[in-house]
Order: C-alpha cells, then structure tokens, then sequence
C-alpha cells in the first residue's frame, strides 16, 4: 500500500536525492556522465529544489513504499504553454518512479493524485512534455487521455532532445471525484 503526501520545504534533501536517482535511472543510458552530471547538478541541487519548494505556484507529492519513498510528482501552476494559451492550465513538470517499482502502479496513484489536485484548483487542462523517444512514458500518458499538442526542446547538459508536448482536458474528471 502506498502514502502519497504533500512535500515541504524540509523534504528539500530527499527530494532532491530522489530526484537525481529517478532521472538517472530514467536518463542515465541516454545521456554522456558529463552531460548527466552537468543536468544533475543544476536541476537537483540541494538549492534548486528548496528553491522550487519555496515557490507557491509549485507542488510535489511524494509517494512512499514501505516507509521509503519511491516516486514524486511536481506540479506547476505558473508554467504556460502557448497551445492551451487563455486557459486555466498546470504542468505535470516531473512525475519519476525508482526503476524498482516501475510497473506497480505507483505512476497511476501519482497521475490520480495530480489530477485530484488539478480538478480541486478548478484547473482546465494539465499539460506535461515527454522526450518523443520516450515509449514507455507516452502510452502512459495516452491511457490516461493525453494528447499531442505539440513540440518543446528540452536540454541535458549539452544534448539536445525533442519533446512532445501533451495536454489532457479535465472536464471528464468534474463530477466524478
């Protein structure tokens, strides 16, 4: 069974480890040590993520297995995207799992407990980017009702990669909560 909670500004050090091992687990195949490191250290750093815990417009959620955690989401409500321009919008900035528990389900509670959030904000769309080679992640995406929308850079270290931008309209989920 898992605990999903609310991160703070004390859980600046856990999040910021787990966040460093989730996207090297994810990325770290793809991507050069130096590059890796590079990207790691400006995204995760111990500062970073207090800094982006301090902000009001951003919420994480940690997800915990057997008292460790495992996985973590971000939400961002400040975040635009020209596509979903005039609407009432929040980015799925990170959602990362431990590889080990990849598969159990642990991605689902956190995508439920980020659209709970969106629809308790009165939020129209949740939009997220998605590295296009990325298969595992873009079908997950599309079982939950994700859409292409579009196309964004995003840069590790000095790698360049192509996401696809997704968005998922949350009126179905008004009502039904």
């Amino acid at each position: 069974m898992s605990l999903i909670r609310k991160a703070t500004v004390a859980d600046a050090e856990l999040l910021s480890k787990l966040g460093a091992k989730t996207f090297s687990e994810a990325f770290g195949d793809v991507n050069t040590k130096e590059d890796l490191d590079s990207y790691l250290q400006s995204a995760y750093s111990l500062q970073q993520i207090k800094s982006e815990l301090e902000e009001p417009e951003n919420t994480f959620f940690l997800l915990y297995q057997l008292d460790e955690a495992v996985a973590y989401a971000k939400l961002n409500f400040h975040e635009k995207v020209n596509a979903l321009e005039g609407k009432k919008i929040v980015q799925i900035q990170r959602i990362y799992a431990r590889k080990k528990v990849l598969g159990t389900g642990v991605g689902a509670e956190l995508m439920q407990k980020c659209i709970d959030e969106s629809v308790r904000k009165r939020m129209e769309f949740i939009w997220l980017t998605v590295w296009q080679q990325n298969f595992r992640a873009i079908e997950f995406y599309k079982k939950w009702g994700f859409e292409i929308i579009g196309e964004k850079k995003f840069m590790v270290g000095s790698k360049l990669y192509n996401d696809h931008v997704m968005s998922l309209d949350l009126k179905r989920f008004y009502g039904h909560r």
